[in-house]
Parts: structure tokens; C-alpha cells; sequence
């Protein structure tokens, strides 16, 4: 680059000024090409540098199908390296996102489980947690006994059984009013007429 760049120009050999330009520009485009993986946004300057060289290649000698070529290989290389820089953000801000998100769910966790615990608080939790697993399950079992004596009619603690229940509502019928009883006594009642003209 240093050698290259120390070449006079000259408006009289147009042919020097553009081969100057083009290997300019190469050389610019072989480093950002290294620089991509290390430091893409480096690489992103190397390679605009790399297309003003071959512009003024083009400009010296417009008929050089090399300086074009290379400007366009150029010139998608660098549209690549955005677009893959972009889709790295994005995903970069998904990450953190997730990460807050959850951060946000362990703050609102009791402190306990944030603190690293000993081993034998670990060993106490999964047996607490075993035990914990077995009364479900023997809770579970009670339930599905009760709703099987349930449907078997038997009776339950502080449960009526289906018999008791129906000899409650029998002897409850007999305080009842029945349907006759009201017609009698609306019958039996007569219209009264109010004692001043409202």
C-alpha cells in the first residue's frame, strides 16, 4: 500500500493512474477481506475504500472491464457483510431480551432461590420435594376413593349419604305449601275496596 500510494500521478500516462488505482483498491479489498471476521465493521471501510480506488481506475480507463468487475464483486461483498451484521443485532437483541425477560422472572422469585445453597440444603430440598411428590400422590388416591364411594352411594365424612338426603326432603314436604292450598285462599279473598278516592 505504501509503495503504491508513493506512485506520482500523471495526467499525461492515464493507463499508470488507473493500474496505481486498481491495485489500490485490490490491495484495500485483500484487507478488509482479512479484517471481516476479526472486525467487520473495519472491513466494511477497507472495502468503501477499495471502491473509490476502482472508481478512479474507471475514471482513468472507462474501457477496464477489470476495475468494473471488481467494483460490483466489491460492492456485493460489502451489501453481504451489512446484512449479516444486521441479522447479528437482531439476533444480539433477541439474547438480550430473553436474558432480561429473564432476569425479570428471577427477581420475582423469593430471594431463597437466588442464593447459592450447600450441598446438604440441596440433598434437604429433593427429599422435602420427594416427600412432597408423595403426599400429593396419596392425596390423589384419597380423592379418587372418595369419588369412588361417592358413586357407590356410600357416605362420607360430614356428608349425608343419598338416603339421608332424601328422608330430610321427605320430612320437609310436609311444611310445603301446596299448589291447592294457595288457589283456596285466594279464593276465599275477596276484592276491598279503598275507603277514600285517591
Amino acid at each position: 500500500m505504501n509503495a503504491l500510494q508513493q506512485v506520482p500521478g500523471s495526467d499525461a500516462d492515464t493507463g499508470r493512474t488507473a493500474r496505481v488505482a486498481y491495485n489500490i483498491g485490490n490491495a484495500k479489498y485483500r484487507l478488509g477481506q482479512a479484517a471481516e471476521s476479526s472486525d467487520p465493521k473495519a472491513a466494511l471501510g477497507l472495502y468503501a475504500e477499495a471502491l473509490a480506488a476502482y472508481r478512479r481506475a474507471m475514471g482513468a480507463a472507462p474501457d477496464d472491464a477489470d476495475a468494473k468487475f471488481n467494483h460490483e464483486f466489491v460492492e456485493k461483498k460489502m451489501a453481504d457483510l451489512k446484512k449479516k451484521l444486521e441479522e447479528q443485532q437482531k439476533k444480539q437483541q433477541q439474547q438480550q431480551e430473553n436474558q432480561d425477560k429473564q432476569d425479570e422472572a428471577q427477581q420475582d422469585q423469593p430471594s431463597q432461590q437466588q442464593k447459592p445453597e450447600p450441598e446438604g440444603d440441596r440433598q434437604n430440598q429433593q427429599q422435602d420435594q420427594q416427600q412432597q411428590q408423595a403426599g400429593e400422590q396419596q392425596q390423589q388416591q384419597q380423592q379418587q376413593q372418595q369419588a369412588a364411594a361417592g358413586q357407590a352411594g356410600e357416605k362420607k365424612d360430614g356428608e349425608m349419604s343419598k338416603a339421608e338426603a332424601a328422608a330430610l326432603l321427605d320430612a320437609q314436604r310436609d311444611q310445603e305449601v301446596r299448589p291447592d292450598e294457595v288457589v283456596k285462599k285466594l279464593q276465599g279473598a275477596g276484592v276491598v275496596e279503598a275507603p277514600e278516592d285517591w
